[in-house]
């Protein structure tokens, strides 16, 4: 099974689902996605690079159509993109080639029983001699940008699996304060691409050194979307082992470094969106150890 980005139109059993679940409806759509622009416009608290109606509405999907939660879900946005320009700027395909060769992060091709898809880490196989935090920050936010394509994502969220088998304490002393708040930022409070849920599964000592770093972030709603399983029958009571690989006791096959990435290539749209992001959505430079880490 490969992996395709689902950029089409949702389909009707979908739209179906965000009335129901998100509060889109067809009929006002157009009006709040342009109420949303004049408050942008009207309060000039940012400056965005985009405000075309695809783009906007993500942060109302995001926020179920709040209008004042999407609004300040896209100034946060744009806040953090000033802040750190240097996760996405010029940034190409090679951090998150770098990650998925690593196998420290995947997006498998299938998603869950209820229709997410999934993010996979696996922080134990990170070398921090060969990839540097930078590099997986802007991974992941690149990972967050390409699933704000996808309809399904902008409405449902997507799932984090956080394996921390084999973690070191070298590698732990990597997820400084700072870290921690720019991980939490992705995730719930500046992009709209929103982590629905965290499942943390094989952590060990490594739990209360990450709640102490996480835990000045994280607050009533974020705490209570993040689940620790000692067992993968525990992570099972909320993801059906049908959409697990085989290292989680499911029944998909084990995670290979298949390059996904690479049919980029035939995304136009997605490659000239980016672009506009500030990214440049190309595979910049030839990866040395490449064929090692296949082995």
């Amino acid at each position: 099974m490969k992996f395709v980005l689902e950029i089409e139109e949702p389909s009707q059993e979908l739209l179906n689902w965000a009335k129901d679940n998100i509060g889109e409806n067809s009929d006002t759509k157009s009006q709040i996605i342009s109420d949303l622009r004049d408050m942008i416009y009207s309060r000039g608290e940012c400056t965005p690079p985009r405000t075309d109606d695809s783009f906007l509405l993500r942060f109302l999907r995001s926020r179920k159509f709040h209008l004042e939660a999407a609004y300040k879900l896209f100034v946060s946005y744009n806040d953090f993109r000033e802040e750190n320009r240097n996760l996405y700027e010029g940034v190409g395909l090679d951090p998150l080639i770098e990650m998925t060769l690593q196998d420290i992060m995947h997006i498998p091709p299938y998603k869950d029983q209820t229709g997410k898809r999934m993010i996979i880490y696996k922080f134990g196989n990170w070398d921090p001699d060969i990839s540097t935090v930078e590099e997986m920050l802007q991974a992941t936010l690149f990972v967050l940008e390409l699933g704000g394509f996808e309809p399904s994502i902008q409405m449902k969220g997507v799932i984090c699996v956080m394996d921390l088998q084999n973690i070191s304490m070298r590698q732990a002393l990597y997820l400084t304060p700072n870290v921690a708040q720019k991980i939490v930022e992705f995730g719930v409070t500046s992009h709209p691409t929103r982590v629905d849920v965290v499942h943390v599964i094989n952590h060990s000592w490594a739990l209360e050194m990450l709640l102490t770093i996480f835990k000045p972030f994280l607050h009533g709603k974020i705490k209570k979307k993040i689940y620790f399983h000692r067992s993968n029958e525990s992570l099972h009571e909320h993801i059906n082992p049908k959409y697990l690989p085989e290292t989680y006791g499911g029944t998909q096959p084990n995670l290979d470094n298949n390059h996904w990435f690479d049919d980029l290539s035939k995304y136009e749209t997605v490659r000239k969106e980016l672009r506009s992001l500030g990214y440049d959505p190309e595979i910049k430079k030839k990866i040395a150890n490449r064929n090692r880490l296949e082995k």
